[in-house]
C-alpha cells in the first residue's frame, strides 16, 4: 500500500506492485480510518519516508496495527521531535530509525540492487539528467515539477578537474 498526496506517484506505486494506493496526505488517511474503523486494515509495518517535517512520524504510529513497526527513513530537521509516545506505548509498537550508511558502500549496493531489478524499477524513473544538471534535478524533484517521480543522475560524463 502507498499513501502519497500526488496521484501520479500513487499510480507509479501500483505499477511496481503496490496492492493499492491512496492519493492523500497521511493525516487525511488517519482521519478517514478513525471515522470508519471498520474499513481500515492497519498495516503491520508503516514506513515514514517523507522527512523534513514532524507530523508524519506520529501519523505512522497512529496508522500501524497493534504490535506493528514504524520505520523512520525521513530525515529530521530538528534535534527534538514531539513523539506521541502514548500511542506507541499503548500499541506495543516498535519504532526503528533507519539512517543511511556510509555513502560509498550504500551507493555501490544501491547500484547493484537497481541493476538486478532494473525492469521492475525502471518505470519509476521519469527524468534523466547529466551530472552537470544535478541542481536542476533536485529543484524539479523538490517542487514536483513536470510529473517527476524519480530522477536518474547520469554520472558517465563525470570528469575530475
Amino acid at each position: 500500500m502507498g499513501i502519497d498526496p500526488l496521484a501520479e506517484r500513487c499510480e507509479a506505486a501500483l505499477g511496481v506492485g503496490a496492492t493499492f494506493s491512496i492519493p492523500a496526505r497521511s493525516l487525511e488517511v488517519l482521519q478517514e480510518g478513525r471515522q470508519n474503523p471498520e474499513k481500515w486494515d492497519p498495516p503491520d509495518i508503516c514506513i515514514e519516508a517523507v522527512g523534513h517535517q514532524m507530523e508524519t512520524i506520529n501519523d505512522c504510529m497512529a496508522l500501524v496495527k497493534y504490535r506493528g513497526t514504524v520505520m523512520a527513513f525521513g530525515v529530521p530537521d530538528q534535534p527534538v521531535y514531539a513523539i506521541e509516545y502514548e500511542t506507541l506505548f499503548r500499541k506495543n509498537a516498535n519504532l526503528i530509525a533507519c539512517v543511511t550508511p556510509n555513502w560509498s558502500e550504500y551507493l555501490a549496493k544501491s547500484r547493484d540492487v537497481f541493476l538486478a531489478s532494473r525492469d521492475e524499477l525502471e518505470p519509476l524513473i521519469t527524468h534523466r539528467f547529466p551530472i552537470r544538471e544535478a541542481a536542476q534535478a533536485f529543484t524539479m524533484y523538490e517542487k514536483h515539477n513536470d510529473g517527476i517521480i524519480k530522477a536518474l543522475i547520469d554520472m558517465t560524463d563525470w570528469q575530475e578537474s
